[in-house]
């Protein structure tokens, strides 16, 4: 359990809001109707709300009885807390908005962020990134510099608690967007992340391998300068004596990514799905995005 102090919500019923958010506000988003649905599964949907002008991110934990119930209402105030907790450390997050403990399914409200999956961005920018090195890398830069502060404990320097443990650092859950400024990163599913003083190395090889697991359509050279620039950037002090042998992490790192896609392929293939060249990737068979 984390001992970072997490700023103080307000609380009406089974609503709470985060600082300086309006409860009239928190409550409209909740019931505005989605202007687009992101995701959904059998445990819940994320959604776009758009309320004055404003988009917002809104995912719904279902029921599912009783217990399912009060284990999804768990998980939206562990993010919730999270959320909260990590304001103010640089950490790349979205803004929290509100938590909704209604028993008939929990809700959390975060302000959008415009990015989408990194494999997706990328598919999007190949051919800009083939004509312009600078932009490649300032794209994997972000990524990088993203990593090391969720787990290094933000950019806003060392913090006690402040950084990000999570199971699943996922291409999809982190996601990118390009706008005025350059790129930005953000980390959008916690409901396996906890905030600790300190992950340990074996725990962030295990997320670079995650990060790692994209489909072919992300060359294998650009897989590794984004590890080489994590490394740079402040990945090889979180490491320590992980990363002594730069080589030998690169070797471990593409094994673990090998059998990871091994069984992807086969769960897509014993699961009757049609042959496809990025099965599940959200790409079509020029490895374009299908979104």
């Amino acid at each position: 359990m984390s001992n970072a102090r997490s700023p103080v919500d307000r609380r009406e019923g089974s609503l709470s809001v985060a600082p300086g958010v309006d409860l009239g506000l928190a409550r409209r988003i909740l019931a505005a109707p989605a202007a687009a649905v992101i995701h959904e599964n059998r445990r819940g949907e994320v959604a776009e709300v758009e309320v004055d002008g404003e988009r917002f991110a809104r995912k719904r934990y279902r029921g599912g009885g009783a217990l399912r119930g009060t284990l999804r209402r768990l998980a939206a105030r562990r993010t919730w807390r999270v959320l909260l907790a990590a304001r103010g450390h640089g950490l790349p997050l979205p803004e929290p908005i509100c938590l909704d403990e209604d028993p008939r399914g929990a809700a959390i409200v975060t302000r959008w962020f415009p990015g989408d999956h990194i494999h997706l961005v990328h598919a999007g920018a190949r051919e800009r990134f083939a004509a312009d090195r600078a932009l490649l890398d300032a794209f994997l830069g972000t990524i990088a510099d993203a990593v090391v502060a969720l787990l290094g404990g933000g950019s806003a320097g060392p913090a006690r608690g402040a950084a990000i443990s999570t199971g699943d650092l996922a291409p999809h859950n982190l996601l990118i967007g390009e706008g005025a400024a350059g790129w930005r990163a953000c980390l959008v599913d916690l409901d396996d992340a906890r905030l600790v003083p300190r992950v340990p190395p074996e725990r962030i090889i295990d997320n670079l391998m995650q990060l790692g697991h994209l489909p072919p359509t992300v060359p294998l050279r650009h897989r590794l300068r984004l590890l080489d620039l994590f490394l740079e950037r402040g990945g090889a002090a979180l490491l320590g004596a992980r990363a002594s042998d730069p080589r030998a992490l690169r070797r471990e790192l593409a094994a673990k990514i090998e059998r990871r896609d091994r069984r992807k392929k086969e769960r897509h293939r014993h699961g009757g799905a049609e042959k496809h060249p990025f099965p599940g990737w959200g790409l079509d068979r020029e490895g374009k995005p299908i979104r």
